[in-house]
């Protein structure tokens, strides 16, 4: 078996169950870091196959910022029906997310009320860690939406774009909302707030809203490291 950049395209595509199962995904990676076209990703991206488009996602997200260029052919994997396009496709959007492709960010959002909750918590992760112009243009994209659950949510994301100068009470009081949203953006400031004011987060971890516990649980992990 080649490892040739396109030789390993064509066993991907002859058999891309084998080859995604062997992990030969990544000798594939390493054909793009040495220059092997990225357009060539794009009919992988929009393959019936699932395992060739599992295998091009994972690689454009190792890629980050270098293969954003192909944002716009990630997009449409976000509402895919397989949970592994959708993380990986969220996971690319985060990093490609600037500029001119910042209106993209909005999947993110949307993606906090997934189906699956390991999604959910990972949107929340990637959320809380977004840059303030994502979150910007987030919230002048929402200006005109009149659902409850949006309005409630873009109070709360006001709030995290000025983190810093919220209250200990504040930040408590959206933990304490009656507003699933705004208890999960509530989390994600809390997070940020954490080597400041520690006692937020954990209270968090008590939580009745199973995404705010486990959001908080898996962000305490990797701060106390």
């Amino acid at each position: 078996m080649s490892n040739n950049g396109e030789s390993l395209i064509e066993d991907l595509v002859s058999n891309p169950s084998l080859f995604f199962n062997e992990g030969r995904s990544y000798h594939l990676l390493q054909a793009y870091f040495k220059g092997l076209p990225l357009d060539t990703l794009i009919p992988l991206l929009q393959s019936e196959q699932k395992d060739i488009q599992k295998t091009a996602v994972w690689i454009i997200s190792e890629l980050g910022n270098k293969a954003c260029s192909l944002i716009s052919y990630v997009v449409p994997l976000v509402n895919n029906e397989l949970p592994y396009l959708r993380y990986y496709a969220l996971e690319c959007i985060l990093l490609c997310a600037e500029g001119r492709n910042v209106s993209y960010f909005k999947h993110i959002f949307k993606a906090i009320e997934d189906e699956e909750d390991y999604i959910r918590i990972f949107a929340m992760q990637l959320f809380s860690n977004a840059s303030d112009n994502q979150i910007g243009n987030l919230i002048h994209s929402m200006a005109d939406e009149k659902a409850i659950n949006i309005v409630s949510y873009r109070l709360g994301i006001e709030k995290l774009l000025h983190y810093s100068k919220l209250n200990h009470n504040e930040i408590l009081d959206m933990l304490n909302s009656i507003e699933p949203g705004t208890q999960k953006v509530g989390a994600m400031i809390a997070k940020k707030r954490y080597h400041t004011d520690s006692d937020l987060l954990n209270y968090a971890l008590s939580s009745n809203n199973s995404d705010v516990s486990e959001f908080s649980r898996m962000e305490l992990e990797i701060l106390k490291e």
